[in-house]
């Protein structure tokens, strides 16, 4: 949503950064809040350095020069930006390296510490700040996690992760591996999970975009993939090049070589889907069940780590792009709230599940979803206030960001106003240009 089309300009990130600014300036307080983009902020698997990066430092400059929303930004690296992380942990390996004059050299690190005082520096980030001239801007990186203990009794832990490995095709060389080797044991430590994961990801997903000729077809191949219409659309010209071209050991014919390659095509198509194309449902039970056990396996050591026994946890994170709150409980999380905060992209067809919230965090680590829109004909449902669902109570935190954004008698402030006419203008230009 926020990438210019047809060479516009930056405007949606402006308008969307001043709002912010001007809801912000509502808040009593002594320092700016810290901006967490949670993953997937740069597009790496579907566009080049070039294309991106000229976004990212628009984004940039408006949130901390023209629009000051924060001057800290706390940036966790998802699957489609996970190269950011790989650029990360190697400078901060060859600093070490260069530091140290003993005989040892220390392992590279597959994650981060999750707490504030212990993330990484980034240069490739830093270089926005200094592009820019921006002296006062601070990036720090971490992954997969970022946590933040709570400030006082009775205040919930807070953890950030941008989801993808909620999903199965992110285990997908440790589920291939043990197949074909059952005796190897499943990673049950974050940084096993992501040493035999990490690569694979950081290429299917984070680097094919920028292999110049072959990313551009690669973005075609899971366009179509992931949309089952199209893909049955041209299923059958793409399982014939695959018969001509591919010899199947043992089949006697082309045709039986094709229905090889529809199945294989169909069952591939399945799994690139995953949860963000079930358009029905806001996140189905896969998924969730994906959330717990990778919440109890893998980051109970670093919630024990930090004192954790067994208070509130809240989850953050998007990945989907469907934006949903909802509180549960399991042996293990006694109290457990899961926020997504959607992403602003819209799907090729009508998916009134897909939308874009963006939270805010109190002190106390309260948070609240502030829901932005969610896909729907003739431009969308716009909503512009804090959703709140069973379980979640309206609280002075989620009051103030409201009053923040609308008048006394509903109408939303000139700001938010300007954003939303934005924000239509762009949806429609973009579902224009899909039919």
């Amino acid at each position: 949503m926020f990438t210019p089309q047809n060479g516009n300009s930056f405007k949606l990130i402006e308008v969307f950064s001043k709002a912010l600014a001007h809801l912000i300036s509502q808040f009593e307080q002594d320092a700016l809040p810290k901006l967490v983009l949670n993953g997937d902020i740069l597009g790496l698997s579907f566009s080049d350095y070039a294309h991106s990066l000229k976004i990212f430092e628009a984004f940039i400059e408006a949130c901390t020069l023209n629009n000051i929303v924060c001057n800290t930004i706390i940036y966790i690296p998802g699957n489609h930006d996970h190269h950011l992380w790989n650029l990360a942990k190697e400078a901060h390996f060859l600093k070490g390296l260069q530091n140290n004059s003993s005989n040892q050299i220390e392992a590279l690190h597959s994650v981060t510490p999750p707490t504030f005082t212990e993330g990484f520096s980034s240069n490739f980030l830093d270089a926005f700040a200094k592009r820019i001239g921006n002296d006062s801007l601070t990036f720090k990186i971490f992954y997969p996690n970022f946590m933040v203990p709570p400030p006082k009794e009775d205040a919930p832990y807070l953890l950030f992760h941008h989801g993808h490995f909620s999903e199965k095709t992110y285990h997908f060389v440790s589920i291939a591996l043990q197949t074909i080797y059952p005796e190897l044991p499943t990673p049950n430590k974050l940084e096993e999970l992501e040493s035999q994961n990490g690569p694979f990801i950081d290429f299917a997903f984070s680097e094919l975009g920028r292999s110049g000729t072959a990313g551009h077809y690669f973005e075609q191949l899971m366009s179509t993939l992931s949309n089952k219409e199209l893909l049955e659309k041209h299923i059958d010209e793409m399982a014939e090049n695959i018969a001509k071209n591919v010899d199947f050991p043992y089949l006697p014919s082309d045709w039986l070589e094709k229905q090889l390659a529809k199945t294989l095509l169909q069952n591939i198509g399945e799994k690139v889907r995953g949860e963000r194309y079930k358009g029905s449902v806001t996140c189905s039970d896969e998924t969730i069940q994906g959330l717990l056990h990778y919440l109890k396996t893998y980051c109970s050591e670093t919630l024990n780590a930090n004192g954790w026994s067994g208070e509130d946890v809240t989850l953050i994170w998007g990945h989907t792009h469907k934006p949903f709150q909802k509180q549960t409980s399991t042996d293990h999380f006694p109290k457990l709230r899961l926020y997504n905060s959607g992403g602003w992209v819209l799907p090729r067809a009508v998916t009134p599940v897909i939308g874009a919230s963006v939270l805010f965090v109190s002190n106390s680590n309260e948070t609240q979803s502030l829901r932005i829109y969610n896909d729907a004909e003739n431009g969308g449902t716009m909503h512009f206030k804090v959703i709140q669902e069973e379980g979640f109570e309206t609280t002075a935190f989620s009051k103030k960001i409201n009053e923040g954004i609308r008048v006394e008698t509903g109408e939303l402030r000139n700001v938010w106003q300007v954003l939303k006419s934005n924000i239509l203008s762009e949806i429609k230009e973009r579902r224009n240009e899909h039919q």
